[in-house]
């Protein structure tokens, strides 16, 4: 299943990336690194990519896919492919939202996940972009919650 996701995640993004540069819009690849804190376990580590496409002066569409573990251990991880429309009212600040779908894989194949809520905000400095972001089911909004921050690279 996570094969499958990651796939359609990744091809989803080339042929995004493609359909803009087709507009002669502009597509910005990055990869980012980071913490994620939840309500009532220790931070947990993140990793993700993810493109800024160009879908008008001041907005970019965003897909992701973040990739977050507790203490480095690989038996168990959340799985996180998400599409946010962001609004950047200069070339360094953005802020936006949009919809994610964290999902867990565990070492026996269980796969749990759930539609949340995904906002952002965020500061561009050359290469580098510095991302605070919040994750929330739509049926328990901001009673569960996931609240992390990345540091990340454009290219």
């Amino acid at each position: 299943m996570k094969k499958i996701m990651t796939g359609l995640l990744m091809a989803g993004l080339l042929v995004g990336g493609a359909f803009a540069q087709d507009l002669e819009k502009k597509t910005i690849f990055n990869v980012s690194a980071g913490l994620l804190v939840s309500w009532g376990s220790g931070p947990l580590f993140t990793v993700g990519g993810g493109a800024d496409i160009a879908v008008g002066k001041r907005l970019t569409l965003a897909p992701e896919l973040q990739l977050t573990t507790y203490r480095f251990q690989f038996d168990e991880m959340l799985l996180t492919p998400g599409l946010l429309l962001n609004y950047s009212p200069n070339q360094k600040v953005f802020f936006g939202g949009g919809v994610a779908y964290p999902f867990v894989i565990s070492g026996s194949d269980e796969v749990w996940g759930f539609i949340s809520s995904a906002l952002n905000v965020g500061y561009r400095t050359g290469h580098f972009v510095i991302r605070a972001f919040h994750l929330s089911p739509f049926e328990a909004w901001f009673s569960f919650s996931l609240i992390g921050a990345t540091i990340g690279y454009r290219f």
